[in-house]
């Protein structure tokens, strides 16, 4: 079965992306087909004499490519993959997230619904691809995927495109790219980058608790340094050139770290009448916080989130928010994307509107 393998084990790139590449040439030539159960990790190691490890890190990577599927029956070829290699080829789109975390947030689930809905109603399958797990099998991910033949175009998620690998990726890449919610400085005038108004969503939440009369406002960001956040942060930032006791406090969206945020707010010289949390998960959190500290919400302290989450409305009190359309923006991301490949150039910045959403977490300040 596997007699004429070629694995060179000098080579740079990695056996288990070596091994990857050598199954797929075996789809290719037909040796297994659509639906095909392929042997186990165990009796492959056994049988080419490469270690399960690598084995079993090549069946995940062909997996998170969308050529296999590893399911408690076993390893088959996915019938899409398979059609891919005919006539009738389905195009298949690699949708790039950093881990398998991010991929699995609220807000990625959201998108991808869009993303997957609008794609696979134009005769294209979204493949998700975590770089994590493609990184270790080679450090030059890259590479292969600016070589791979496998994929019509690519979909770079925000977390990716603050990375010198993507930009590398972008420099090699002959298929088309679509960046959604963030923006590469350098790239703008050069692809097309989808993404909601964030600063205009900050400055709508700051003009509705201007107008309830806070001026001493917390702004409660999170700790990775995306172009969301940043965004929020500069928008915030010239509210502070005017009421200087506003201040910031980075968070993660832990509870832990959103409530020792919370505390050192209260324990400040000034307290803070009005939180500003960048996603309604950090305010659905804090609010909790602060109830359990006896506080009263919004009486004592107003609380405001971010994205629309359905938490904000379940909430007791419901979260006053800035409703960013996440499935929607998935959607234009893949129309997008199709229009690409019928040949159809974008290279612009869409800001997408955002709207404001009034409810009990915010009141006038005593």
């Amino acid at each position: 079965m596997f007699e004429n393998l070629q694995i060179n084990r000098s080579s740079s790139q990695g056996l288990p992306l070596q091994f990857a590449e050598q199954l797929k040439l075996m789809i290719r030539s037909g040796y297994f087909k659509a639906a095909d159960k392929l042997p186990s990790g165990a009796a492959i190691a056994k049988k080419t004499g490469l270690g399960y490890t690598t084995v079993d890190t090549a069946l995940q990577i062909l997996s998170s490519e969308g050529v296999l599927e590893r399911t408690r029956r076993g390893t088959f070829v996915k019938a899409s993959f398979a059609a891919s290699l005919n006539g009738n080829a389905i195009r298949r789109i690699g949708v790039l997230f950093w881990t398998n975390e991010e991929m699995n947030s609220l807000y990625k689930r959201k998108a991808l619904e869009g993303i997957g809905e609008t794609l696979q109603a134009g005769g294209a399958e979204p493949v998700l691809i975590s770089i994590e797990e493609l990184k270790r099998a080679s450090p030059d991910w890259w590479d292969f995927l600016a070589a791979s033949t496998e994929y019509a175009g690519f979909i770079i998620d925000k977390e990716m495109t603050y990375t010198q690998e993507v930009l590398k990726l972008d420099r090699l890449c002959a298929v088309p790219m679509v960046y959604f919610n963030s923006i590469v400085d350098t790239h703008i005038g050069k692809r097309l980058f989808i993404l909601p108004d964030f600063h205009e969503g900050m400055m709508k939440i700051l003009t509705h608790l201007d107008e309830l009369g806070h001026r001493r406002i917390a702004l409660f960001k999170r700790t990775e340094d995306g172009r969301p956040d940043r965004v929020k942060e500069i928008a915030f930032s010239s509210f502070v050139l005017e009421n200087p006791e506003g201040n910031i406090q980075v968070v993660g969206e832990t509870r832990t770290t959103i409530e020792a945020a919370v505390d050192r707010v209260l324990a400040g010289a000034v307290r803070p009448t009005a939180i500003i949390c960048a996603t309604d998960i950090i305010a659905f959190h804090a609010i909790h916080h602060l109830q359990s500290r006896g506080l009263a919400v919004p009486g004592d302290m107003s609380v405001t989130g971010f994205n629309g989450f359905d938490i904000a409305e379940v909430n007791d009190p419901p979260i006053t928010t800035v409703k960013v359309g996440i499935r929607e923006m998935g959607r234009l991301v893949a129309a997008k994307m199709l229009e690409e490949l019928a040949g159809i150039r974008h290279t612009q910045l869409i800001n997408l509107p955002v709207e404001l959403v009034v409810r009990g977490s915010t009141a006038k300040t005593n």
